[in-house]
């Protein structure tokens, strides 16, 4: 069977990490690797850094990366790590396509994909649907292909992880040009190309091109093809840090010089190809090399060895065929599919018993709810008679309250610590001769001071009003750490058009947290603070989200210091809740949310609704 060029491309160069280009020799860049892996105390991260040592042995012999895949993956058996040994069971069907052995590699990662949903193990899945959704191109499987794919680049875009996403871009662009439909695979490459040079990385920069060129080459526009094939050809050679051009590029240069009637041209290429992918035992590069060079050879006149080429071609083609059954594959997939479907038939069943329990204790309720109604009434009427007494009495204990818990806000909102710090900052811009930064700076914060002083007094504030005070206080505090993290303020369409009024002084504290405890703890520079408001029915739902240490590592850190205040945001914002929620009738809620994945914390979430006007 005949299959395309575009799928060798694919199943060589997207590889998940994109580390196959050597920034020193492979034997050093694998003993690096090595040592740290063996380094770090985090299961997950040790676990990366293994299997980005397994991509380092595929680029030399696929052979040795399977043989070290599976070695991985029985340790971690042993060792009961579940997610580790999934995810290098994932990685052997990846280095299985180097192989040809496509109908293996389905079979192993649907038995992944099976372990990593029941585990939960999301990011993983993600990489086995993409792994899987490749292996089904050889079937023709393209609607098959195109849902993994799908699939996964749902999940790497909630993840936000640029450098997957613009692999998993690549891929749909691949099954399209299966498909025949190459101008939206060209679009595909191109968003993908888009990502690419974002992240700078000209190994796969170089790449994209070559894939926008193989599109090209397919609709026969082969000055196009010619473009955008040797723009890859330079970049390889002059900017990558090996500066070599991959053995399957050098396959798709000679098959556009075939085309082109220059033989003399696209025989070299496609020898150098040949020499380098039977090297590290690639089975589709050699198979792409073999086709093309007796093609070439034939319409040279040299035909015995023409003959040759192809016959050893066809040897090899005729073995991997027979590796892989179109019909088993076919079976595969219908098995995990009913799989799937009697695993959803299960949860329907247990949900419809739970309701016949429910419907059977619903009497026992009734009878209970009859005898104790009369006394309800009774106590119903008896608890008002008595609320109206002390209605009069609360009411004027209310407005103390109201008065006072406004100051515990003012205080909370612009504590001592933060005035003499911004203070401080002035001050070091001063010293440093840097006066447009002093004045900007002190500019913001006298402007911050005299918002926060004009509305200290008013039970309401405008929702745009609060927005600019906290964003005031964002700018300093981010000025003041010299960029240590970012922030993205967020309002739903229908706050924006509108005009609403909330309780003032409420978002500034939760802010303040999510800065000092949460985001200043991180080790690096890559603190990310989100803020985002919306309507939920009555009320308006704020979210104040952060990417800092968590709540206990940040109380870790505070234990160990000298000298720390006592943060009473939270029950600040509570007492104020209680009152709001005297005033109005309305419910309010405060939910603090640890964002953990498996052990790891991943930062806060602090859900607040506040009513409005």
């Amino acid at each position: 069977m005949n299959k395309p060029f575009s799928l060798i491309v694919t199943l060589v160069t997207l590889l998940l990490h994109g580390t196959l280009v050597l920034a020193q020799s492979r034997e050093e860049k694998m003993d690096s690797l090595w040592q740290v892996a063996h380094t770090q105390t985090d299961s997950l991260m040790k676990g990366e850094m293994l299997l980005r040592y397994a991509e380092y042995l595929n680029s030399g012999s696929t052979d040795e990366a399977l043989a070290f895949t599976d070695s991985l993956a029985r340790v971690y058996h042993k060792q009961r790590d579940t997610i580790n040994e999934g995810r290098a069971r994932s990685m052997k069907t990846w280095f299985l396509n180097f192989q040809s052995r496509y109908e293996e590699a389905i079979k192993e990662g649907h038995e992944v994909l099976e372990v990593q949903r029941h585990i939960g193990d999301t990011l993983g899945m993600a990489s086995t649907l993409n792994r899987i959704g490749i292996s089904y191109l050889y079937f023709e499987r393209y609607d098959d292909a195109h849902a993994y794919l799908e699939k996964a680049l749902d999940i790497f875009s909630r993840y936000r992880d640029t450098a997957r996403m613009d692999m998993i871009l690549n891929n749909l662009g691949v099954v399209c040009s299966q498909q025949a439909n190459e101008e939206e695979a060209i679009q595909y490459y191109k968003r993908s190309l888009q990502l690419r040079l974002k992240l700078g990385d000209y190994y796969w920069i170089a790449f994209s091109y070559n894939n926008i060129g193989d599109s090209y080459k397919s609709m026969e526009e082969l000055d196009s093809a010619q473009y955008y094939l040797l723009k890859s050809v330079e970049i390889f050679k002059t900017k990558t840090v090996h500066k070599t051009v991959p053995a399957l590029v050098s396959v798709g240069i000679s098959e556009l010089y075939y085309l082109m009637e220059d033989y003399e041209e696209a025989l070299p290429w496609g020898e150098k190809a040949l020499r380098e992918a039977a090297k590290i035992n690639h089975t589709e590069v050699v198979l792409g090399a073999r086709k093309i060079l007796a093609e070439i050879l034939f319409k040279m006149g040299r035909f015995e060895q023409a003959y040759l080429m192809n016959e050893a071609y066809q040897e090899l083609q005729a073995e991997s065929d027979s590796a892989n059954n179109f019909a088993r594959v076919a079976e595969i997939e219908a098995r995990f599919k009913n799989a799937e479907k009697e695993t959803e038939i299960a949860r329907l069943q247990s949900e419809t018993l739970q309701a016949r329990n429910k419907a059977q204790k619903l009497w026992i309720i009734v009878l209970v709810t009859a005898v104790v109604g009369a006394l309800i009434v009774f106590l119903i009427i008896f608890w008002y008679q008595r609320k109206l007494q002390r209605n009069a009495l609360e009411q004027s204990e209310l407005k103390a309250r109201v008065s006072e818990i406004r100051m515990q806000a003012l205080r909370s909102q612009m504590n001592p610590h933060f005035i003499f710090n911004c203070i401080n900052t002035t001050q070091n811009f001063v010293l440093n001769s840097d006066k447009k930064a002093a004045y900007e700076y002190l500019a913001q914060f006298a402007r911050l001071l005299r918002m926060v002083l004009e509305n200290s007094g008013k039970s309401k504030v405008s929702l745009e009003d609060e927005m600019e005070q906290l964003r005031l206080y964002i700018e300093l505090e981010s000025i003041r750490f010299e960029g240590k993290f970012e922030y993205h303020i967020q309002l739903a369409p229908e706050l924006e058009s509108g005009v609403f009024e909330i309780p003032g002084m409420v978002l500034q504290p939760l802010v303040e947290n999510a800065i000092l405890h949460g985001l200043l703890n991180r080790k690096d520079d890559k603190g990310r603070l989100e803020i985002r408001l919306e309507k939920d029915k009555d009320l308006i739902h704020c979210e104040v989200t952060d990417n800092g240490v968590g709540r206990i590592e940040a109380s870790r850190i505070k234990g160990r210091k000298t000298e720390h205040y006592q943060s009473t945001a939270l029950p600040n914002i509570r007492e104020r809740l209680d009152i709001l929620q005297q005033e109005t009738g309305q419910v309010l809620h405060l939910e603090v949310r640890d964002l953990v994945e498996g052990e790891n914390a991943l930062g806060t979430a602090v859900h607040l609704w506040l009513p409005y006007s």
